[in-house]
């Protein structure tokens, strides 16, 4: 039986400039954000799927510290949102998957111009 293939695009501007935000321009480029960023998100998906033992290699190659592996972001109230499309970081059957680290543990890492901000 076919099943549908699902994706999701996320685009964040800065409208004070109109530019697009990127996690490069949104973190400082010495922070090392993206072993932090990794190390958040794979130990909130392991939490996620402790009653799935076979989830953790998806999710362990999934949230490897790679630009690709984070390039879909929100940046909501509560912090940012990683998103991770079907098969990131399980297998595809469990859908899309996200993780929200909140802007206090990870606000020191941030570019000047979006600290205030956020």
């Amino acid at each position: 039986m076919a099943h549908p293939n699902n994706y999701n695009e996320v685009f964040n501007y800065n409208l004070q400039n109109a530019s697009l935000i990127s996690l490069s321009t949104l973190f400082k480029p010495d922070s090392n954000y993206l072993q932090t960023l990794a190390e958040q998100a794979r130990k909130d998906l392991l939490e996620q799927e402790k009653e799935n033992p076979d989830a953790a290699d998806f999710i362990n190659e999934g949230t490897g510290p790679t630009a690709d592996n984070f390039d879909l972001f929100l940046l909501d109230k509560d912090g940012l949102v990683l998103i991770f499309n079907p098969a990131a970081v399980a297998p595809d059957y469990f859908g899309t998957m996200k993780v929200t680290i909140p802007y206090g543990q990870i606000r020191s890492l941030f570019n000047p111009e979006f600290s205030s901000i956020l």
